[in-house]
């Protein structure tokens, strides 16, 4: 508009030129010269590909007010093999935790320390109802062991109405949860403690099956 209307930009500016006497000549330098800024590579860049590269050409980068600035490497190309994943993992691993006494690192995994003010009115409020919710139970259905392992045991719990109501005829008609509680593999927080979720469940047509693993140090 510059080239084209030039006395109305010079109005919306609040410039008034008189329209009789006043000649308005415009001269577009772009139409002279042309010209690119090509932003000068960063050290610490060789070896990056083109769209690790792209990031560090800003606007101001190439507008020629600025120069281009590493801040983060670029990250590194996935694994391409599981057997590398697992090693780039174990090498993070270490990296970031190599350096930790023994002390420091436990107290790092333990979940327990950074939940003990809940920790108490859980307990307090939950276990009773899950000894119940056992002790209700049919004995031959707790304890049931689903693998080799030691702590590879799993508590069924049967609906305590038919799924559906009078169109199922056992609790083998009924859904069935898989409740597998957390814990962090290290907090103390086995199957028992969480039977009081089954409650609302059974009565409300469904089987509930709590699951119980293998933990920190010897998981299964």
């Amino acid at each position: 508009r510059g080239v084209s209307e030039p006395r109305a930009v010079l109005a919306e500016f609040g410039c008034t030129l008189p329209p009789t006497n006043t000649t308005v000549r415009v001269h577009d330098s772009t139409a002279d010269t042309r010209f690119l800024v090509l932003p000068q590579r960063p050290a610490g860049t060789a070896g990056w590909d083109e769209a690790a590269l792209r990031r560090l050409a800003t606007r101001d980068c190439l507008v020629g007010v600025a120069l281009p600035r590493v801040c983060v490497p670029p990250p590194p190309p996935p694994p391409s093999s599981p057997a590398k994943m697992l090693e780039a993992g174990r090498a993070s691993a270490v990296a970031e935790y190599g350096s930790m006494a023994a002390r420091a690192l436990d107290a790092a995994y333990d979940n327990g320390a950074a939940c003990r003010p809940m920790l108490g009115a859980w307990v307090a409020r939950n276990l009773p109802l899950s000894h119940a919710e056992r002790a209700a139970a049919p004995p031959e259905l707790l304890d049931l062991q689903y693998g080799a392992g030691t702590h590879e045991r799993f508590d069924f719990l049967p609906a305590s109405t038919p799924a559906g109501g009078a169109a199922a005829a056992s609790n083998a008609d009924a859904p069935t949860l898989l409740y597998i509680h957390g814990g962090y593999w290290h907090m103390n927080s086995p199957k028992e403690n969480n039977c009081f979720i089954a409650s609302a469940l059974r009565r409300r047509g469904a089987n509930v099956a709590i699951l119980e693993y293998g933990g920190v140090p010897t998981p299964e």
